[in-house]
């Protein structure tokens, strides 16, 4: 691909030797991947029914390459939030990050949610992450991302870093700044990032780095870990933002610090650093105090969840009761239902979260498409059913193939034969 001729002449500067084994990755094929949601299911079992075997990523436990895409007979599991398309190198940012179960952690800027739901299973769903992203309509895509990943742990907000961090102050045990950056290490991913690029977008968004991560150590607690992680090359970027943030605050040390290119890793481009506030480390003590939630007793197996919240005509189960007063939200941990004409309606969230649905209908080919268009279906029963869909069996030569399971991919509310679809719009296939 066509490269602007001032980045490759800095790049040539920049890794000496490296140059020609790094050009000649741009007449390659970009590297794709694909992070199995170790929420929903284990990565062997989701290798066994990809029914091929794949590369696993060496530096992510979850990761396998996707050189080919995905099968489309997949799609459906991925409707049912099993795997999330990702760039295996933007897998590398969570890792470096390492939650801990009973951490608070921020991911600041988190759209489209790739970093934050990997947060999330690293976590085991325990813990408190709040998922930021400034942007309205990308926060939209963020929440919907958690969601179908059955994320439960997560308050999601639509705020700019220094209003949040503000709000949250010394609260993080470890915050993520996955930064707007001027994105050289995606050029093959989105060629129109090295139409636009030039000298003077990197140092913009250098400046603009900076700011964010000066706001984020208000909301990091003495101790604790700051992750900052771009898909850029560029010193200014990344090595020469850290060195300013350091210069300015001597209560930070920069603990680790390493650079992913595509000639050095089978990947695109990323950098992460790890800087640590040099203040004693305090364990965050999380309540969560069990809640009944009655109208559930007919929807879900389920009843008891943690620290229920109603706010409006919805019911929240939140990782730990916070105050947002002035900050705006889209997601407040798991999102139980919403009361309609004072009748209990259930959430796709809930649905998604893999909780037991006491009715169950298990959707299999044309019946599987006809509920991923939107259309209604045939039913017996009464009232709110879990649509399913089976995972395929992977069939191995002389051995019996491991047995089907199940997953929730949405809601359905049955009456007079008829199950009315409740699969979110944005979910569903179009013709």
């Amino acid at each position: 691909m066509a490269l602007p001729a001032e980045f490759l002449e800095r790049m040539r500067k920049q890794l000496g030797g490296g140059f020609a084994a790094f050009a000649a990755e741009y007449g390659r094929e970009r590297t794709r991947g694909l992070r199995v949601n170790t929420l929903k299911i284990s990565k062997a079992e989701f290798t066994a029914l990809q029914g091929s075997p794949a590369a696993p990523v060496p530096w992510c436990d979850s990761g396998l390459y996707a050189e080919d895409g995905v099968p489309a007979r997949l799609s459906p599991l991925h409707t049912a939030g099993l795997f999330y398309m990702q760039e295996p190198s933007a897998m590398a940012a969570a890792i470096a990050v390492s939650p801990g179960e009973t951490d608070r952690v921020l991911d600041l800027c988190a759209a489209p949610g790739g970093k934050s739901t990997h947060l999330s299973a690293l976590m085991r769903n325990n813990g408190v992450l709040v998922a930021n992203e400034i942007v309205p309509k990308r926060a939209k895509i963020l929440s919907e991302n958690i969601e179908r990943l059955g994320v439960t742990n997560a308050i999601v907000t639509n705020e700019a870093p220094e209003r949040l961090c503000a709000k949250f102050e010394k609260y993080f045990d470890k915050i993520l700044v996955d930064a707007p950056c001027s994105g050289e290490g995606m050029f093959r991913k989105n060629p129109a990032a090295a139409e636009e690029w030039s000298p003077a977008l990197a140092r913009i968004c250098a400046r603009r780095q900076l700011l964010i991560l000066e706001s984020a150590k208000s909301a990091l607690k003495d101790g604790g870990e700051l992750v900052y992680a771009t898909c850029t090359f560029a010193p200014e970027e990344n090595e020469g933002v850290v060195a300013e943030f350091l210069r300015r605050n001597d209560a930070f040390f920069l603990a680790d610090a390493h650079s992913m290119y595509p000639h050095t890793h089978k990947c695109e481009g990323h950098f992460i650093a790890k800087i640590r506030h040099k203040g004693e480390k305090k364990r965050s003590e999380i309540l969560f105090r069990p809640s009944r939630v009655e109208e559930l007793g007919g929807v879900t197996r389920d009843t008891e969840f943690p620290n229920v919240t109603r706010l409006g005509g919805h019911l929240w189960s939140v990782p730990e009761q916070t105050d947002l007063a002035g900050i705006r939200f889209l997601r407040y941990g798991l999102h139980l239902g919403e009361y309609k004409k004072n009748r209990f309606q259930p959430s796709h969230s809930l649905c998604m979260s893999g909780r037991g649905f006491c009715q169950t209908l298990d959707a299999e080919g044309g019946e599987l498409a006809a509920y991923l268009r939107g259309e209604t279906l045939r039913a017996d029963g009464k009232g709110w059913i879990a649509v399913r869909t089976k995972a395929p069996s992977a069939q191995t030569p002389n051995r019996a193939a491991p047995p089907c399971k199940c997953f929730n991919i949405g809601l359905g509310k049955a009456g007079d034969g008829v199950l009315k679809n409740h699969l979110p719009k944005n979910l569903r296939v179009k013709n």
